[in-house]
């Protein structure tokens, strides 16, 4: 789980459950959630994945988008690849389930 690699190795223990946020199913969900949480919790995460994966990063897009069940928080990435991973995040959607948050 994303929680446990990300407690387990910056020690930081973020208010999140769910999988890696490639795709809908698989979100990283927020919970719980307060407002002034969301920001610093996405940018957590992404920082996390990026810094395990990329030598360089960049965040393309970002919208937010509503199911009618959940409301999730997309980001288009691009990622500079480090050699030494097997890394999933050449250029990918990584969503957030923030639908607490609302």
């Amino acid at each position: 789980m994303l929680k446990d690699d990300i407690l387990r190795e910056t020690g930081n223990d973020l208010p999140i459950t769910g999988g890696y946020g490639m795709y809908p199913e698989d979100a990283i969900i927020i919970r719980p959630c307060r407002n002034h949480d969301l920001y610093s919790v996405e940018t957590a995460v992404l920082q996390y994945l990026f810094n395990k994966y990329c030598t360089s990063y960049r965040i393309i897009s970002q919208e937010l988008l509503d199911d009618g069940v959940c409301v999730y928080d997309r980001f288009f990435t691009g990622c500079d690849c480090r050699e030494d991973t097997n890394a999933p995040l050449d250029l990918t959607y990584i969503y957030f389930d923030i639908t607490d948050c609302m």
